[in-house]
Formats: structure tokens, C-alpha cells, sequence
């Protein structure tokens, strides 16, 4: 897939401001905090100089979508996401490579209102698709 790149990965906690902390020991910078009702979680991306972006993830409230992995494991690793041109043609080529539809696309708010899927495999766990900003591809 020549048009997959890594945009960020996602970090499950129950407490989104002791994660940021440890973040910023480590020498992260946070951004804006999030609140996507739609996906019920709030969020706030990290990231420094030099490093990966990550995502910290936390549930609004006990419906939301990390409740089970922060229950058996606590918190950690979650998703990688990956930056597409075309997010109906890449969930069609990750279906043929194994992979399931967990959720159809949906704006997000911390995109912008860009379009994201949930994708999973068993052998490499959950993959959230972010669709490119179509302003960056004229």
C-alpha cells in the first residue's frame, strides 16, 4: 500500500492528565485536549522533537471504547493509525489482507472533521485509517 504512512499511536488510560504528566517528564509537548462525543472519549496528542505522536486516550464515561483494555491490563498501547489518500479504498485493501471493519467511517473532532475507521486484526490488534486532508492532496 504505497499510500500508507504512520500519522500516530493511540495510548489507552484511565487518567488522562497523569499520562500527559508522565509525558511531559519524558519531554513531550501536549496539544489541545479533545472531547469526541461521537467516539466518547476525551483525547490530547504528544509528541517531541524526534519522536513518534501519540495519542492518549480516555473514556468519557464506562461505554466508552478502552474500558476493556484498561479492565484486564491497564493503561497502554492501544492502535496504531495510519494516513490514507482514500479511506473506502483502503478498508476495501485491508479487508483483503485479513483485516475486519470495527466501526465505519465517521468525522472526527480531532481531525478536523477528517474521516476515520477502525480496522481490526488478530495478529496485529486494533489500526485506526485517518483519511488525508483533501487540501494537502491538490
Amino acid at each position: 500500500m504505497d499510500d500508507l504512512s504512520v500519522h500516530h499511536y493511540g495510548l489507552a488510560t484511565n487518567n488522562l492528565q497523569r499520562s500527559m504528566d508522565v509525558f511531559h517528564s519524558l519531554g513531550y509537548s501536549a496539544g489541545d485536549i479533545f472531547v469526541d462525543l461521537v467516539q466518547k472519549v476525551r483525547l490530547v496528542f504528544v509528541s517531541r522533537p524526534g519522536g513518534p505522536v501519540i495519542e492518549i486516550i480516555c473514556d468519557l464515561d464506562d461505554t466508552g471504547p478502552t474500558k476493556n483494555i484498561i479492565s484486564k491490563s491497564g493503561s497502554g498501547f492501544y492502535h496504531i493509525c495510519y494516513e490514507i489518500d482514500n479511506i473506502e479504498g483502503s478498508i476495501e485493501k485491508f479487508k483483503k489482507l485479513g483485516f475486519m471493519l470495527k466501526a465505519k467511517p465517521v468525522a472526527a473532532a480531532a481531525f478536523q472533521g477528517r474521516k476515520i475507521a477502525w480496522m481490526y486484526n488478530r495478529s496485529i490488534g486494533l489500526v485506526e485509517l485517518l483519511e488525508k486532508n483533501k487540501a494537502s492532496l491538490i
